[in-house]
């Protein structure tokens, strides 16, 4: 810079020599600190994009368990509804389901007098 501040002194195109590498090297410091900047921007893009892909194992495996999940509990429904149908309640009530429709039918058949009871 000195040599170009002495070899310009005397010239005027010299003094704008100097200023536009002055101009230059503060452009080269400003794409610099661009670069720096989006050097940052790409490392919190980086932290984002492995925090994404943790978040979408976990919701893969979230739904991989739901579906195991579904899937015997929907067995276990099957089983309980045989259960359900082989039960002594459930035959005391088919029982006494038919019982009463009997008696209803008694009743109406004596209603209408078709039957002497």
């Amino acid at each position: 810079r000195a040599g170009h501040r002495r070899a310009g002194a005397g010239d005027p195109q010299g003094g704008g020599v100097e200023l536009d590498t002055v101009a230059r090297e503060r452009e080269i410091l400003k794409v610099a600190e661009s670069i720096k900047d989006l050097q940052t921007v790409f490392k919190e893009l980086a932290v984002l994009v492995i925090d994404q892909g943790s978040i979408i194992d976990r919701i893969d495996y979230n739904m991989e368990k739901a579906a195991e999940h579904t899937a015997k509990g929907t067995s276990e429904l099957v089983k309980a509804e045989g259960y359900q149908r082989r039960s002594p309640a459930m035959c005391c009530i088919v029982v006494l389901s038919l019982l009463l429709a009997l008696a209803t039918l008694l009743l109406i058949l004596k209603i209408l007098g078709h039957v002497s009871v």
